[in-house]
Formats: structure tokens, sequence, C-alpha cells
């Protein structure tokens, strides 16, 4: 017998176990309850996967001569290295779609997404929750397919096998991530529009094309240059030598594309905050409000993260644009009279708040990127159309949804008197009343409940979160039963 022939086939037999082992685990996930038809999906397509894997394998078992050289036997090993790798990547999914079961994500949840999706073209969500306190969006299939490319050796029989495989599943599969702890919370849940919101700006390529159109002055880098080039050798930056010019140049190239990536990434974001308050109007900027001034300042922005002030300045000129301003300011309504007052104070916020002196390379970018927001608002606009959500249905919805929660009833139906007929609520329209209800009568909801203690307090804002996430899942559930036989008027 060969000396390498021992080798090759324990390596075969290891990786087969490994990927019996999770063919398992997935057969019993399939079996679990989800809250979205993509994670019974996600768990056949993995299914499919291993039994390619394993038929492989099974292939390069029987293929092994028992006089097999050892050179042939170190080009297997590799080989079969290539799978062992790949069978090890897939084993990471198996956490992901156990959790995306419905014991961690809300229907409400997946309702919410499937609703803000639907300008998308064969695209799937994997909801799944983050044990960090953080929102995330990560496209999937893209990675897949490389994992397989990197396997499967060109001109293989399976190679063929797999890409149908991805063909039939869908164009794009992502995960969506949100903070564990607040599966229930409707401020939160609100946030989701934004990480959508980068699944159709890359779809579309949105932020690609107004990336482009931010032009910054080479001038406005030699400053730059010269700080660094005196924090690493004093009196660098006016060598006139060879040696200096290069290393001006090196530097100079580093910098441009660190700060091309800057801009790419901050007008992403914006793009996405952009495409969120055109789907969930005030909801969105009041949720974000409430997520990130809890954790972070104005003026704290990152590589790949503009300023909150910026993003705030972003949302406040949609409020005006897009008519929820005015609007505001013409009703009475005591609900909306009370949202109008916390958008004032946001207002004055960023008034009150000198801004902070930002790091070199942020103040570069911040009144590059601050000048094209009214390309990113028009853009979004422009791909959203019709989908966005109207100031007149925010207006005529929520004072009639109030009156369902003043009573602690779902506001999941709207009541058309004159016509004696009622129909499911908006579901936008829902997580718009749920939150402004909340910013305008919380106290009121922990005194009907005699709330005394902070605890008290808290376990009464889990109630009426699932009160408002429950009307989700009643409007969506009247919808589909009335589908054919009372269509929902359109307004």
């Amino acid at each position: 017998m060969a000396s390498g022939r021992p080798l090759v086939l324990d390596l075969v037999e290891r990786v087969s176990s490994a990927s019996q082992a999770s063919w398992q685990r997935l057969r019993d996930l399939q079996s679990q309850d989800y809250p979205s038809p993509v994670g019974p999906e996600v768990v056949g397509l993995l299914l499919k996967f291993h039994q390619v894997i394993r038929s492989v394998l099974s292939r390069i078992r029987e293929g092994i001569a028992s006089d097999i050289s050892d050179a042939d036997a170190a080009d297997l090993e590799v080989a079969i290295r290539r799978y062992g790798h790949l069978v090890y990547n897939l084993h990471v999914l198996l956490e992901l779609v156990g959790s995306a079961r419905v014991e961690y994500v809300s229907p409400s949840t997946v309702i919410l997404v499937n609703r803000l999706s639907t300008d998308l073209r064969d695209a799937k969500f994997l909801i799944v929750p983050e044990f960090r306190y953080n929102f995330g969006y990560v496209e999937l299939l893209q990675k897949l397919r490389l994992l397989f490319e990197n396997a499967i050796p060109l001109g293989d029989p399976s190679q063929a096998e797999v890409s149908q495989l991805f063909e039939k599943f869908a164009g794009s599969l992502a995960i969506v991530r949100f903070p564990h702890a607040e599966r229930t919370s409707i401020m939160l849940n609100t946030m989701l529009a934004h990480e959508i919101g980068h699944a159709l700006s890359q779809q579309r390529k949105l932020s690609e094309s107004i990336a482009n159109e931010i032009k910054i002055e080479s001038e406005a880098i030699e400053p730059l240059i010269d700080g660094i080039l005196d924090a690493i050798i004093p009196g660098a930056k006016s060598r006139a030598d060879l040696f200096g010019i290069g290393r001006r140049e090196s530097l100079r190239t580093s910098l441009i594309n660190e700060i091309l990536e800057t801009v790419a990434s901050w007008v992403e974001e914006l793009t996405c905050d952009a495409i969120g308050f055109c789907y969930l109007g005030p909801a969105y900027l009041l949720s974000f409000v409430d997520f990130f001034l809890s954790q972070e300042g104005l003026d704290e922005p990152s590589s790949t993260h503009p300023p909150v002030r910026l993003r705030l300045g972003l949302l406040l000129n949609m409020m005006q644009t897009l008519g929820f301003d005015a609007l505001l300011s013409a009703n009475t309504d005591p609900t909306l009279l009370a949202v109008q007052q916390r958008v004032g104070e946001i207002r004055n916020l960023l008034k009150a708040r000198k801004p902070e002196r930002l790091d070199e390379l942020s103040s570069l970018v911040n009144p590059a990127v601050q000048g094209v927001q009214h390309v990113i608002v028009s853009k979004v606009l422009e791909t959203i159309g019709e989908s966005k959500y109207p100031p007149n249905r925010f207006q005529e919805d929520i004072p009639r949804l109030r009156e369902l929660l003043d009573r602690f009833v779902p506001p999941c139906v709207l009541y058309d008197f004159d016509a004696a007929r009622m129909y499911p609520a908006d579901v936008t329209s829902i997580l718009n009343a749920g939150i402004c209800f909340k910013i305008a009568h919380a106290e009121k909801i922990h005194t009907l409940f005699g709330v005394q203690r902070p605890e008290d307090r808290q376990a009464v804002d889990v109630k009426y979160n699932n009160l408002v996430l429950k009307a989700i899942e009643l409007s969506d559930a009247f919808e589909r039963a009335m589908e054919g036989i009372a269509p929902v008027p359109k307004r």
C-alpha cells in the first residue's frame, strides 16, 4: 500500500463525518418553527450543499487507488482540505439559522421587513438577533458563492450543480441583525428600515452614483500630509530630495484612498437613513434619536459612519421637504402636537450644542458629504417613488389609531363609518401611532397600570410594545384574509 493512501482516506472520513454532523443538525433545524419562510429555505439550501459535498467526497474515496503515488496523494490532500474548509465555514451558518427561529424573532419584525423590501428584486432576508447592542446588514449569498468557487476545482461536475442551486435560490440573501434584548421594542424594530436600505442602495447602486459626484480639492489634502510628515519626522515636509518627494507621494495616495473609502461609507449610511425615513416617516426620526443619542454624542464620526449631527440634519430636512413639518404645525391633535414638540426639541439640541472639533480627515469629508444631502434625498425619492409614506396618511391615521391605543386595544383596524366597514390599518401607520402615542402619553399609560417603581415602568413598556407589535400581526392577518373578498382601499 502506498504510504500516502491511509492519510488521504483518513482525511476523507474526517471531512465526511463533519459534513454528516452538520447535515444531521440541519435536519433537526428543519423541524423547528420560523416566523419567515426564509429560515427553512436556507436550511434546505444548506442540506443540498452538504449532499453535493458528500457526493464529491464519496467519489474521491472510490477513486483512491491502492498504489497511489505520494505526489498524487499530496494533491488529493489539498483538494480534500478545501472541502474541509468549506464544511467548517458552512458550520457557522448553523448558529445563524438556529437563531432565526420564532422564539428569537418576532413575527411582526418579519412582517415589517417584508413590507420594507417590496421595492427589491429577488432578495431574501434572514433576520437574526445580535448579541452586541447594534444592528447589522451582511450580504451572504456572494460570500457563499466565493467559498464554493475556492473549494471546487475548475471543470469538476459538481460546479454546475452548485451554480444551479444558487440560481434557483435567489438573487441575494442578506443577514439582518437586531439587538437581541430589544426583540419587542417598537422603537428599535423601526431601525430595521436602515438595514433594508443597504440592500436597496446596493441593488440600485444609489450611494455609488452619489459618491461619484463629490469632489475634494487636492490642495485640501496637503495640510494633512504636512501634519503627518511632521509627526513622523520633524521637518520632513520641507525636504525636497527624492526620499522626501517619494514619501509625500506615497502618503498622498494612501490618504486619497482613505478619504474615498470614508466618503463612500458616509454616503451609504446617509442614503440608508433617507430610505428609512421615506418608508417610515417620523417614526424613523424618533427611533433614530432614541437609539443613537443614548450611546454616542453628536460629533463622534468614524471611518464608516458620519457624525450623528450630520445624520439628524438630513432627517430633519426630510421632515420639512416631505411636508411633515407643515402638517404638524397646522394640527391640533394632542398626540401630533407632542410629536411636533419632540421634533422641535431635537432641532433646538442641534442649535444649542456647539459642534465639537472633528479629526482632520473627518473635517475634510464632513462638508463635502453635507453638500450632497439634497442629491441623496432626490435620488432616494426618485427610487422609492409611490412606496414612500405620505404625510396625509400620517395625518389621517394617527389620530384614529390613537383612539384604540387610548383603550389599550391593538390598533390594527380603521373604520369607515360612511361605508359601514372596517379595513386593516397600514403597518407603517401602526408603528407611527405606537411611537407617537408613547411619546405623548407615556405617563398616562404608566398611571393606568399603577406604576410606582422603575421596574414596573419597564414591565408596562414591554406590555405596550407587545400591544403595538401584535397590532402589526393582526393587521397583516386581516389583510391576507381579505384578499379576494374585499380589497383594501387604496389611499
